[in-house]
Protein backbone atom coordinates (compact mmCIF):
# COMPACT_ATOMS: atom_id res chain seq x y z
CA UNK A 1 0.00 0.00 0.00
CA UNK A 2 1.15 3.62 -0.89
CA UNK A 3 0.01 6.28 0.77
CA UNK A 4 0.04 9.42 -1.42
CA UNK A 5 1.40 13.27 -0.17
CA UNK A 6 -2.46 13.88 0.21
CA UNK A 7 -2.94 10.99 2.55
CA UNK A 8 -4.69 8.46 -0.32
CA UNK A 9 -3.88 5.18 -0.85
CA UNK A 10 -2.81 5.10 -4.10
CA UNK A 11 -3.58 2.24 -6.46
CA UNK A 12 -1.16 -0.05 -7.27
CA UNK A 13 -1.48 -0.28 -11.32
CA UNK A 14 -0.44 3.63 -10.76
CA UNK A 15 2.05 3.62 -8.97
CA UNK A 16 3.74 0.45 -11.22
CA UNK A 17 3.27 2.79 -14.05
CA UNK A 18 4.94 5.36 -12.51
CA UNK A 19 8.29 3.70 -11.65
CA UNK A 20 8.77 2.57 -15.43
CA UNK A 21 9.51 6.27 -15.86
CA UNK A 22 10.55 7.48 -12.18
CA UNK A 23 11.89 5.64 -9.39
CA UNK A 24 14.22 7.33 -7.24
CA UNK A 25 16.88 5.62 -5.53
CA UNK A 26 18.64 6.85 -2.39
CA UNK A 27 22.89 5.93 -3.18
CA UNK A 28 24.48 4.04 -0.24
CA UNK A 29 26.88 6.87 -0.29
CA UNK A 30 25.20 9.68 -0.24
CA UNK A 31 22.01 11.32 0.44
CA UNK A 32 21.44 11.59 -2.81
CA UNK A 33 18.77 9.73 -5.50
CA UNK A 34 19.52 8.36 -8.77
CA UNK A 35 16.49 8.09 -11.22
CA UNK A 36 16.40 4.07 -11.99
CA UNK A 37 12.93 3.67 -13.92
CA UNK A 38 12.15 -0.02 -13.89
CA UNK A 39 12.33 -1.04 -17.75
CA UNK A 40 12.01 -4.84 -17.50
CA UNK A 41 8.29 -4.89 -16.05
CA UNK A 42 6.01 -5.32 -18.79
CA UNK A 43 2.40 -5.29 -17.07
CA UNK A 44 1.30 -4.73 -13.43
CA UNK A 45 1.28 -7.82 -11.65
CA UNK A 46 -1.79 -7.19 -9.99
CA UNK A 47 -5.58 -8.87 -10.81
CA UNK A 48 -7.35 -6.95 -13.51
CA UNK A 49 -10.40 -6.92 -15.73
CA UNK A 50 -9.28 -8.09 -19.19
CA UNK A 51 -10.46 -4.26 -20.72
CA UNK A 52 -7.45 -3.23 -18.89
CA UNK A 53 -4.11 -6.15 -20.18
CA UNK A 54 -3.57 -6.60 -23.60
CA UNK A 55 -1.58 -9.93 -22.94
CA UNK A 56 -5.66 -10.77 -20.75
CA UNK A 57 -7.29 -10.19 -23.89
CA UNK A 58 -4.64 -12.58 -26.38
CA UNK A 59 -5.78 -15.31 -23.91
CA UNK A 60 -9.52 -14.51 -24.43
CA UNK A 61 -9.30 -15.08 -27.89
CA UNK A 62 -7.09 -17.94 -28.15
CA UNK A 63 -9.48 -19.73 -25.69
CA UNK A 64 -12.42 -18.47 -27.20
CA UNK A 65 -11.21 -19.92 -30.72
CA UNK A 66 -10.07 -23.10 -29.10
CA UNK A 67 -13.75 -23.40 -27.72
CA UNK A 68 -15.26 -22.80 -31.14
CA UNK A 69 -13.40 -24.55 -32.55
CA UNK A 70 -13.74 -27.72 -30.66
CA UNK A 71 -17.16 -26.95 -30.38
CA UNK A 72 -17.94 -27.02 -34.62
CA UNK A 73 -14.82 -28.96 -35.62
CA UNK A 74 -14.52 -31.93 -33.01
CA UNK A 75 -18.11 -32.16 -31.80
CA UNK A 76 -19.70 -31.30 -35.25
CA UNK A 77 -21.83 -28.76 -33.23
CA UNK A 78 -23.30 -25.57 -34.95
CA UNK A 79 -21.88 -22.49 -34.12
CA UNK A 80 -23.74 -20.11 -31.85
CA UNK A 81 -26.56 -17.81 -33.25
CA UNK A 82 -25.03 -14.36 -32.51
CA UNK A 83 -21.27 -16.17 -33.30
CA UNK A 84 -22.84 -17.89 -36.60
CA UNK A 85 -23.84 -14.70 -37.91
CA UNK A 86 -20.31 -13.18 -37.87
CA UNK A 87 -18.36 -15.75 -38.87
CA UNK A 88 -18.15 -19.36 -39.96
CA UNK A 89 -15.96 -22.88 -39.64
CA UNK A 90 -13.33 -22.12 -42.20
CA UNK A 91 -12.91 -18.85 -40.24
CA UNK A 92 -12.32 -20.62 -37.47
CA UNK A 93 -9.79 -22.54 -39.07
CA UNK A 94 -8.13 -20.17 -40.45
CA UNK A 95 -7.47 -18.21 -37.03
CA UNK A 96 -6.03 -21.86 -35.33
CA UNK A 97 -4.45 -22.63 -38.22
CA UNK A 98 -2.68 -19.34 -37.92
CA UNK A 99 -2.41 -19.88 -34.24
CA UNK A 100 -0.27 -23.39 -35.54
CA UNK A 101 2.08 -21.68 -37.69
CA UNK A 102 3.08 -18.95 -35.38
CA UNK A 103 4.23 -21.19 -32.76
CA UNK A 104 1.33 -19.70 -30.89
CA UNK A 105 -0.25 -23.77 -29.76
CA UNK A 106 1.94 -26.31 -27.63
CA UNK A 107 1.56 -29.30 -30.40
CA UNK A 108 3.54 -31.55 -28.67
CA UNK A 109 0.96 -31.33 -25.70
CA UNK A 110 -1.19 -34.21 -28.02
CA UNK A 111 0.33 -35.97 -31.10
CA UNK A 112 -2.83 -37.09 -32.07
CA UNK A 113 -4.32 -33.41 -32.40
CA UNK A 114 -3.21 -31.44 -35.04
CA UNK A 115 -2.73 -28.25 -33.43
CA UNK A 116 -2.46 -30.80 -29.75
CA UNK A 117 -5.42 -29.48 -27.72
CA UNK A 118 -5.89 -32.14 -24.86
CA UNK A 119 -9.61 -32.90 -24.99
CA UNK A 120 -11.03 -34.88 -21.68
CA UNK A 121 -13.13 -36.93 -20.92
CA UNK A 122 -11.16 -38.92 -23.98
Amino acid sequence: MIITDKGRIAPMRKTARAIRAYNPIQSKYSHTFKNQPILGLIEDILEKDSQESYFIQICDFISYFVHLYYKCCVNKNDLPNRVGKLIDKKFIGSVMATLKKSNTLNLNANKSNRYGLVIYPK
